[in-house]
């Protein structure tokens, strides 16, 4: 996307670009005679070059929409709001060539364009608002999509997450007992005193000390 000058007089119409691409397609809807016939009909193409991109991005952001629904990756997430950031220039350059199209409509009234040429700027002054309001749309939908996939991808991850803690859980008792078991230093320790009141002593001391931790972690959580 590129922008290009115009400078207009009855007589002649300047046009300040950097190729011919402004250029392009002219004159294939209606015969230009006049410098205002050829302006119009490069409005008329700039108009319905911004519809063709709008109905690009919408075809690209359903793609991309199933593509996240499909493997919920951030890559595709990425690539939405990068579409969703492109339209705040289109949004930009659509109000911009609003502001063109209305002061040519004064300046049409003030010259005593035909009312053909009246009629043709004010259908221009039309569908530029309607491809504006489509913008403006486009962009509010992607950034409220955005946002609801980056919350579902938050909930997904938390469900994660919520499973893996599960299973630790599980596991944890028995990881407990077999470490107890397996610790020969403790026996040696306590050689001299029966196993059935050194163990229960040692699981008491241990949810004591469960328990001071817990304790001094609510405290801190305040």
């Amino acid at each position: 996307m590129s922008s290009c000058g115009l400078l207009f007089s009855p007589g002649q119409l300047l046009v300040i670009a950097t190729d011919d691409t402004p250029l392009h397609g002219l004159g294939t809807r209606q015969p230009l005679n006049t410098p205002l016939d050829v302006l119009l009909d490069l409005l008329f193409n700039n108009i319905h070059h911004y519809l063709g991109h709008l109905k690009v991005i919408k075809l690209v952001a359903r793609e991309l929409q199933q593509k996240f629904n499909a493997s919920m990756q951030n890559q595709h997430l990425v690539q939405m709001f990068n579409l969703s950031e492109s339209l705040i220039y289109y949004i930009n350059a659509l109000h911009s060539n609003g502001a063109v199209l209305t002061r040519l409509r004064n300046h049409a009234e003030k010259q005593h364009f035909s009312s053909e040429a009246i009629g043709l700027i004010d259908d221009l002054i039309i569908e530029n608002n309607q491809c504006y309001k489509q913008a403006e749309i486009y962009s509010t939908v992607f950034s409220g999509l955005i946002d609801a996939r980056g919350n579902l991808m938050n909930n997904s991850m938390n469900n994660l997450l919520r499973k893996l803690t599960l299973i630790n859980v599980v596991f944890l008792p028995l990881n407990l007992i077999a470490s107890i078991g397996g610790m020969s230093e403790f026996s040696m320790m306590t050689a001299g005193t029966p196993w059935w009141v050194s163990y229960p002593a040692f699981l008491a001391v241990m949810l004591l000390g469960a328990g001071g931790m817990l304790f001094g972690l609510r405290r801190l959580a305040r």
